[in-house]
C-alpha cells in the first residue's frame, strides 16, 4: 500500500480532472483533505483512517472496502458513493449527505446511516 502526502495527492487530484482520481489502495491516513473535490474518485481499499474529509465532494466515489475509521466526514457529499465493505467505525458523519436511494451501504451501516438521516432532517 502506497503512502503519500497531501501535496502529492493534490497533484493526482488536479491531474485527474473531471474523470476522478484513480488511487485504489493508497494510504491517506491522517491527511487533511477537507473540502477537496473527489467526485468519481476510485479510492477502493484506501486507508483514510483519521483523515479529515469534512465538506469533501465524494459524489460517485468508489470507497468499496476503504478504511474510514475515525475519519471526519462532517458535511461531506457521499451521494452515489459506494461504501460497501467500507469500515466506518467511529467516523463522524454528522450532516454528511448520504442519500438512502443512491449511496450504497452495507446492512451493517444501516444504524449509522439512519442516525445521520435523523440529524439531517431536524
Amino acid at each position: 500500500m502506497a503512502e503519500i502526502d497531501r501535496l502529492e495527492f493534490l497533484r493526482w487530484v488536479n491531474a485527474a480532472g473531471e474523470y476522478g482520481v484513480q488511487a485504489p489502495s493508497v494510504d491517506l491516513s491522517g491527511l487533511d483533505l477537507r473540502g477537496l473535490r473527489l467526485e468519481n474518485a476510485n479510492l477502493s481499499g484506501a486507508v483514510l483512517s483519521n483523515a479529515n474529509l469534512s465538506d469533501a465532494d465524494l459524489r460517485g466515489a468508489n470507497l468499496r472496502g476503504a478504511n474510514l475509521s475515525d475519519a471526519d466526514l462532517r458535511g461531506a457529499n457521499l451521494r452515489y458513493a459506494n461504501l460497501i465493505r467500507a469500515v466506518l467505525s467511529n467516523a463522524n458523519l454528522v450532516f454528511a449527505n448520504l442519500d438512502r436511494k443512491s449511496t450504497r451501504l452495507n446492512s451493517s451501516h444501516l444504524v449509522i446511516s439512519y442516525a445521520v438521516f435523523c440529524l439531517k432532517k431536524k
